[in-house]
């Protein structure tokens, strides 16, 4: 599956279309497409991935003012980090001279999610030769301080994908609270039975580290609005291995859910069409 949009002008200047792999990459602070990077090249790639810089991932929607805060703790550990803040679409756009200095933004056009969100920083990722990506959200929900725990396990050589998993994730009560606790199980269920059991406990964790195996495994796949079992099935097909690194889930610091009813219901029926097409070995 392809998504073609129109792309408007992005600091006054056009570039391009975007695609699901859109191959964006910056040049100058100007955005531009360019050749997906190569899947074969960056799986076998001989470069040392315990030097160089870690691309910070900071998704965020609805919540721009709480992720200037992440990307400024985030640049706070140190040159080692940079951060990358994308606005998918927010109600007001993001304030990018807020950000610290070093740190990268780009705003969507529109609300297209976290998957395709997630292709464009793995794209620069990828293509700008950062040896490893790290997730945090931009509603503040997890802890900056994990970041370099999380790049430790990779730099030992103890995995090639770190997912932060929430050990207050069962927290709350009411039917609400219920339903997406089946919900998660369901989905960690399902991906351990494509996976041979390769999956984490709990596949809708955000906060995750990849390594460039891993960057390239991931992006190699069409992500939906909700991306992260199907991120995890992924990296667990490709043969590479994941380990959990506990973290306590902090409160949200601003904004909402993205995930409500509806948004629900097309993630449960877009994964069942996601396993679908895994056990009849189908490639988008």
């Amino acid at each position: 599956m392809t998504l073609a949009v129109p792309w408007p002008a992005v600091n006054g200047r056009r570039s391009g279309d975007l695609t699901a792999n859109p191959g964006l990459r910056s040049l100058g602070g100007q955005w531009q497409i360019a050749p997906a990077p190569d899947l074969d090249s960056a799986m076998t790639s001989t470069q040392d991935e315990t030097a160089g810089p870690v691309l910070v991932f900071i998704p965020s929607y609805n919540d721009n003012a709480t992720a200037v805060a992440v990307a400024r703790d985030v640049a706070a550990l140190g040159s080692g980090y940079r951060p990358l803040v994308i606005d998918d679409g927010s109600r007001e756009p993001l304030d990018a001279s807020r950000l610290p200095a070093g740190a990268l933004s780009f705003r969507m056009p529109d609300n297209f999610g976290i998957g395709i969100a997630t292709h464009v920083a793995l794209d620069h990722a990828l293509a700008e030769g950062y040896r490893a990506l790290i997730r945090l959200d931009g509603d503040g929900q997890h802890p900056v301080a994990t970041a370099p725990e999380l790049i430790a396990r990779l730099d030992r050589g103890e995995a090639d994908v770190v997912a932060g998993i929430r050990i207050n994730r069962g927290e709350g009560e009411g039917a609400g609270v219920a339903l997406r606790n089946a919900a998660k199980a369901y989905y960690a269920w399902m991906a351990g039975l494509l996976s041979g059991g390769r999956t984490p406990a709990d596949v809708n964790t955000g906060l995750f580290a990849l390594n460039r195996k891993a960057m390239a495994a991931v992006n190699a796949a069409d992500l939906e609005r909700f991306p992260e079992p199907q991120m995890f099935v992924a990296a667990a097909r490709a043969g590479l291995r994941i380990v959990t690194h506990d973290t306590v889930q902090e409160p949200r610091r601003e904004g909402e859910t993205t995930l409500g009813l509806w948004s629900a219901l097309r993630m449960f029926y877009r994964f069942n069409v996601f396993v679908l097409d895994q056990v009849l070995g189908g490639r988008r």
